[in-house]
């Protein structure tokens, strides 16, 4: 790039300057001009600081404001999904399923994966300050979510670990969560099966039933014979936009479980 010295009006290139610094543009004063308070005066004349075009304050940025226009990190898998698939399965499909069902009575179900002490990437920092850590932690467990349409019934977490007998259990008589274990913390059909037949077993007790979303993975089997609990799967590959889970509720349990760990880790701090 070259600069451009303006001097009675006539535009002369000047030295080649380095685009990822300000260059400066020598102007004649006048009277009604309201000169910016980094203005150098030389002279007669001042010399003006110009932004860097990808500076905040240069021409990519202003035009990215006026047309409003910004940036975002590409993610998820709602672009892989057919839309005509889902729309005649909610217009031809899901009427019929939910007959008879009433929005209290409907259930979605889903599992996620959660690195349990896996913090922040970014920090604070003064400048000039060298900010460097560990490995990040892949410490993890499976979470199984489940909720009814109105969220007025949230059911207590499945979470699935590696170890029978973990050491923080120690000295716990009840935990706020279900819990079983495998050797890979996976959502396996037998766990599945067992958390259903529970579930099967309090709505005997209530003499209610209900209706059950959940995905067709190979670890979510047809079970037949539960007979408080309509299983339904959803159509393959449609996930993303379909189960209600996905709409950033298990997303929101996460910032939740963060924030919580942040606050614990700063509360044990030794001052």
């Amino acid at each position: 790039m070259a600069g451009e010295m303006v001097d009675g009006g006539k535009r002369k290139l000047n030295q080649a300057v380095d685009p990822g610094r300000p260059c400066l543009v020598r102007q004649e004063p006048r009277a009604d001009d309201e000169l910016p308070p980094d203005a150098v005066p030389v002279g007669t004349r001042m010399l003006r600081p110009v932004p860097a075009p990808d500076s905040e304050a240069g021409q990519p940025y202003r035009f990215r404001q006026r047309h409003n226009i910004g940036f975002g990190k590409i993610s998820g898998e709602s672009s892989a999904v057919n839309t005509d698939i889902c729309s005649n399965w909610l217009a031809n499909v899901w009427p019929s399923l939910r007959a008879g069902y009433c929005d209290d009575e409907i259930y979605n179900a889903d599992e996620a994966g959660l690195f349990f002490k896996l913090t922040r990437g970014k920090t604070l920092r003064f400048k000039g300050e060298k900010c460097s850590g560990g490995k990040l932690s892949k410490d993890r467990i499976t979470v199984l979510v489940a909720a009814n349409m109105t969220g007025t019934d949230k059911r207590k977490l499945l979470v699935i670990g590696k170890s029978k007998s973990p050491r923080c259990f120690k000295g716990v008589s009840s935990l706020p969560v279900f819990y079983e274990n495998i050797t890979k913390a996976w959502m396996t059909s037998a766990i599945f099966e067992k958390a259903l037949n529970y579930w099967d077993d309090e709505l005997r007790r209530k003499k209610k039933k209900i209706l059950l979303l959940v995905d067709n993975c190979p670890a979510h089997p047809s079970l037949q014979h539960l007979k408080f609990i309509k299983l339904v799967f959803l159509p393959a590959n449609t996930t993303a936009v379909l189960q209600p889970m996905n709409q950033s509720v298990i997303r929101n349990i996460k910032a939740h479980y963060r924030n919580q760990l942040v606050l614990k880790m700063i509360e044990d701090i030794e001052y």
